[in-house]
């Protein structure tokens, strides 16, 4: 099967991480392409039997350089002549879905409030195009109910993201990274890591308030940057963009995501798996991953994580329990190989389907 998987952004995040573990997963018995732009270096992580292509005109805004992007696609469309096409991210669900058969077409929705509630103006072309798809896949229940109540009802499922368990894996870890965590567990009580973008709906605010108030506990925070301008504690330490960021998880003690929108975080599911007890905003999916004792959900406010930081930290006996909780959870619910398998099903429906029919695209 000859299968492509298109991406707008290829910076590390939860979607190219979604794209990464599929696409190697698929890669050992397929014929696997990744398109998308090139402002990133997530594709790092691909296996080498994954064939990369960079559209430089794909960006997440939107620009009159998409013109040249739906040529693009539509030449990748009869030049590769893919038996599966898979849309990650609104913007591509839009042009690849424009560009590409609907036969053909399943597209992910990572986080169905970013159009939703964040950028309404946008909705009205998902609702336009619901039927420019083979399968619509939600990646919470969440997400899977609000695609409903916008009378997007047809050919959508909820297909849980899933990750590699890489927690006895040390070989990528860089030493004087390592080394720094080692540090700072020296001289602060408590290490709480969070890993995500410091850009929108990611809340940067929120985690140098939490950190201001609780000056015994280092507060680390991966992601694309590590200039930031806006003023911070001194116990706030930002580490920027890092390869195999999840490595570092082993390190802390506690996971947080503060936020204003999520579909089902890649890196909830990553602490997870090292048994780390997690604390984030009560939005999207991720209810879901906690549902079963492994963390907390709690309101958007420096002092509902804060009581919840201190009530974890304190209690020994609910830490050990949330942590064991976590792992199981992970093992349970949130591996690649369960989420690679719900697709590898999927994909063969629909190549079934359209093998040897000759239907409208």
């Amino acid at each position: 099967m000859r299968i492509v998987h298109i991406i707008t952004r290829s910076t590390l995040g939860g979607a190219q991480s979604v794209v990464i573990n599929l696409a190697n997963q698929q890669s050992t018995d397929n014929e696997v392409f990744v398109i998308s732009g090139s402002d990133g270096n997530a594709w790092e992580a691909l296996h080498p039997n994954v064939c990369i292509i960079k559209i430089k005109q794909l960006k997440r805004a939107i620009s009159i350089l998409d013109f040249i992007v739906i040529f693009k696609l539509l030449y990748y469309r009869f030049h590769l002549k893919p038996d599966i096409i898979h849309l990650h991210s609104s913007k591509i669900g839009i042009l690849g879905r424009l560009c590409f058969p609907k036969k053909k077409i399943i597209y992910t929705v990572h986080g169905f409030d970013t159009i939703r509630i964040a950028n309404k103006s946008f909705l009205w072309l998902e609702k336009l195009l619901k039927k420019r798809a083979a399968q619509i896949v939600a990646v919470s229940r969440y997400d899977f109910e609000n695609l409903k109540e916008e009378h997007i009802q047809k050919k959508i499922c909820y297909i849980y993201n899933g990750i590699e368990d890489n927690t006895l894996q040390t070989e990528g870890i860089s030493a004087p990274i390592a080394q720094k965590f080692q540090n700072l567990k020296k001289r602060y009580d408590k290490l709480i890591l969070c890993i995500a973008r410091t850009e929108p709906p990611k809340r940067l605010d929120l985690f140098l308030d939490i950190a201001e108030q609780l000056p015994n506990f280092a507060f680390i925070w991966i992601g694309n940057t590590s200039n930031i301008q806006c003023k911070h504690s001194s116990n706030t330490y930002f580490l920027g963009s890092v390869i195999n960021a999840s490595l570092y998880i082993r390190y802390s003690d506690l996971f947080i995501l503060p936020s204003n929108f999520e579909g089902l975080p890649i890196s909830i599911i990553e602490a997870l798996s090292y048994s780390k007890p997690v604390i984030a905003s009560n939005v999207g999916g991720i209810k879901e991953l906690l549902s079963t004792g492994a963390g907390f959900t709690v309101q958007n406010s420096s002092q509902a994580f804060k009581e919840t930081i201190l009530q974890l930290t304190t209690n020994p006996q609910l830490y050990s329990q949330l942590s064991t909780q976590a792992r199981c959870t992970f093992l349970a619910d949130f591996t690649v190989k369960k989420m690679a398998d719900t697709y590898k099903q999927l994909y063969q429906k629909i190549y079934k389907r359209n093998n040897g029919r000759c239907t409208n695209s």
